[in-house]
């Protein structure tokens, strides 16, 4: 995720700088509903969102869920609908979830009622959700060991300018509004609320046509919409089961070899399986606030060259992989058995892998140009615009694919994975 910008990527952007380091929790409070009527009310009619008022958005409304969670009943309702797991996360969105009545009211007007003014805070309450649709409250850690009885979490933000790749450190409000400075890399052992945008969901202009077309092979749209709002549709992308291998894919690589020396006559037309991923660098996988990593592996022919004339390579398959949650893969092997492929002989000795942390963006298809033997090659490339390259590999078909008692496995520290036919 090089900018967790989502969608603001997608737009015309207008820079800002941000001016806000408050003190007092009363102060913070007026004087971030002050400059949020100030900057609403000039750009309420402007187009599009930009990335200061994005900012502001985030945290005003990161400190009123912060204030919210003094109530027990609050904290419960959050812990409960992200166990729900709409999307594959702990995520709550909050265009859906605005409206759920609770005790003493809808999760709105119980979190507007922290504002200063009620009715003014429902208004920037629906300004906010207007402006970003895929506004979302997530709990991407410990969430299974919430006391919600006893523990106030604080609150942090996923900024418009959050970088995976420079971002030292996220801000977070406590109830009383005192601001805290948490680290990426390394998770807390306690829950923490986060406020964000959704990466799964998919934006569609109503009457458009601008996904389908750009969808990696073996993935499905929802046949309705989640949610709606004037101008797009939103919707959840589904995956047919991971053992079919009727699932066409992309990639490109330049990448060395994995694997060991030893080699066999494997023959052809086996199936090549995957036998378990892990992470001995978690952090630096995916930031333990955005959840569980989501992980991408394009594979494609490079055994015979007249595959790759005139810019035509054959693709062979793409797979995704989630686990429930960072600790399934963190430090130790989450093992299953998928078949990826046959290996066909039209695939020769050699195929390609190339793994993405994919996170969200816009669908799109590239040409990339690799190089195979010397020589430079186009082929197409399925993406997503926030996706984190991981590795590419050259696998050999007469490799001794093996058991991995001893504990071996190709890739890197931040994603090993095992292979066997």
């Amino acid at each position: 995720m090089k900018k967790l910008v989502l969608f603001f990527k997608k737009l015309p952007i207008v820079l800002g700088v941000i001016g806000m380091f408050l003190i007092s929790c009363e102060e913070d409070v007026n004087l971030s509903e002050n400059q949020y009527e100030n900057q609403s009310l000039m750009s309420r009619q402007a187009e599009p969102l930009s990335f200061e008022r994005a900012s502001m958005s985030l945290e005003y409304f990161a400190r009123l869920v912060a204030k919210s969670m003094k109530e027990s009943s609050m904290r419960h309702a959050i812990k409960e609908e992200a166990l729900k797991k709409f999307d594959g996360d702990y995520d709550i969105l909050y265009h859906k979830f605005a409206e759920k009545q609770l005790s003493g009211g809808n999760f709105r007007d119980l979190l507007a009622i922290n504002g200063t003014s009620f009715d003014r805070t429902i208004e920037r309450l629906n300004k906010i959700a207007a402006d970003m649709p895929l506004l979302q409250i997530a709990v991407p850690v410990n969430i299974e060991k919430w006391d919600t009885d006893n523990f106030t979490p604080l609150v942090a933000i996923l900024d418009t300018d959050y970088d995976e790749a420079t971002t030292k450190q996220v801000r977070a409000f406590d109830s009383d509004g005192n601001l805290h400075m948490l680290d990426v890399i390394n998770a807390p052992d306690y829950p923490v609320v986060v406020i964000s945008q959704n990466e799964r969901l998919i934006p569609v202009v109503k009457g458009g046509s601008g996904l389908t077309e750009n969808l990696e092979p073996c993935q499905i749209m929802q046949s309705t919409p989640y949610f709606s709002t004037v101008q797009n549709d939103y919707y959840l992308i589904q995956y047919p089961n991971i053992f079919s291998e009727d699932c066409g894919g992309g990639g490109g690589s330049s990448g060395g070899a994995s694997g060991g020396a030893c080699t066999t006559n494997n023959g052809f037309n086996f199936h090549l399986k995957i036998k378990g991923l892990r992470s001995n660098n978690i952090g630096a996988l995916d930031h333990w606030l955005s959840g569980a990593p989501e992980l991408r592996l394009n594979v494609y022919d490079i055994g015979d060259a007249a595959f790759f004339d005139d810019g035509n390579t054959q693709n062979i398959t793409s797979k995704f992989w989630e686990p429930d949650g960072r600790k399934d893969m963190k430090n130790k092997w989450w093992t299953f058995s998928n078949v990826l492929f046959t290996w066909d002989p039209a695939y020769g000795d050699y195929v390609w892998f190339r793994w993405y942390e994919e996170d969200g963006g816009a669908f799109g298809k590239n040409q990339e140009t690799v190089m195979v033997a010397g020589k430079e090659y186009s082929v197409p490339l399925y993406f997503r615009d926030n996706s984190d390259f991981l590795s590419d590999d050259r696998i050999y078909r007469n490799e001794c694919f093996k058991d991995y008692n001893d504990g071996g496995g190709y890739g890197t520290e931040v994603l090993l994975y095992r292979l066997d036919k």
